[in-house]
């Protein structure tokens, strides 16, 4: 199973590299993200109609599997790969999402801030990363954004 997961792994790292040549550099961060997803029995793909990431939770075997599906759809900027991987892998170390959080825009903006939350602690731990980190904020609060806005009376940020 570690050895399908690292050779899957690999595979979509590579992927990602002829999508975005310049994620090469950034080759080593991806692949623990990656890895993660495949060792937890899900995938990694991405989706050339989707213009954002998402995960797509689903049960097998009396367990919780979660894709990471990262949409490319008008995607100029290389470390958006990144900050979306590392979001949606925040959203994978969260307990499973319950029918209250989804039916509610301010527990959704909650777990979604939670994620990022997440993901950022991560992203600060990678030096490679640090000259990036406002590029890092920007992404999130640009993100987070359309969930806030979706709270009735929601105070503007």
């Amino acid at each position: 199973m570690i050895e399908d997961a690292l050779q899957q792994t690999t595979q979509r790292v590579d992927e990602a590299i002829r999508r975005y040549p310049p994620l090469v550099e950034y080759a080593d961060i991806l692949k623990p993200v990656f890895f993660d997803f495949y060792e937890k029995g899900g995938m990694v793909r991405f989706d050339d109609y989707l213009t954002s990431p998402s995960i797509e939770p689903r049960p097998l075997n009396g367990k919780r599997v979660v894709n990471l599906v990262i949409g490319v759809k008008d995607r100029t900027d290389h470390l958006s790969v990144i900050w979306s991987a590392f979001h949606e892998w925040g959203h994978l170390c969260q307990p499973a999402q319950t029918e209250d959080i989804r039916l509610s825009p301010a527990l959704t903006y909650e777990r979604e801030k939670g994620a990022w939350e997440i993901a950022e602690r991560a992203v600060r731990e990678i030096a490679v990363l640090l000259p990036h980190i406002q590029q890092f904020e920007q992404y999130r609060d640009y993100c987070l954004s359309d969930y806030q806005s979706k709270i009735p009376d929601a105070p503007e940020s």
